[in-house]
């Protein structure tokens, strides 16, 4: 069902549930699945292949959604505006602040979704 429900193959979600029982992030209890932590993140400002495959993989289930799901079952927005980069730092400290406060607002949860949060610069450093 989780296959389905996440629309990926069976031997994907298989794989997964072992590797998470092998790093004990799960435990099967009476035939159903129970998360061992509540927030899992990931160290920040490391960068790792499999941290970057991940991020493409959610990034390409947002294009996706702005085409198949309905408008009533997503938010996808974005905003262009200027900074100084002294503040950089800030910024990151603020997102990470609020992804994690939108995590603690969740109970009672009966679906899964994907909160990507993209962040970086478009000033072509080059020209200027």
């Amino acid at each position: 069902w989780i296959a389905k429900k996440l629309s990926i193959e069976k031997t994907v979600v298989d794989e997964a549930i072992l590797r998470l029982k092998k790093l004990e992030l799960i435990t099967e209890i009476n035939g159903q699945l129970k998360d061992s932590f509540f927030n899992l993140e990931t160290p920040t400002d490391i960068s790792s292949r499999s941290l970057r495959k991940y991020n493409a993989q959610l990034i390409n289930k947002a294009l996706a959604a702005i085409i198949e799901k309905p408008i009533d079952e997503r938010e996808i927005t974005s905003t262009i505006f200027a900074i100084d980069k002294n503040n950089l730092t800030l910024f990151k400290e603020k997102i990470r602040t609020f992804k994690n406060d939108i995590c603690l607002t969740n109970n009672n949860a009966d679906s899964v979704y994907a909160l990507n949060i993209q962040f970086f610069e478009l000033t072509n450093k080059e020209n200027l």
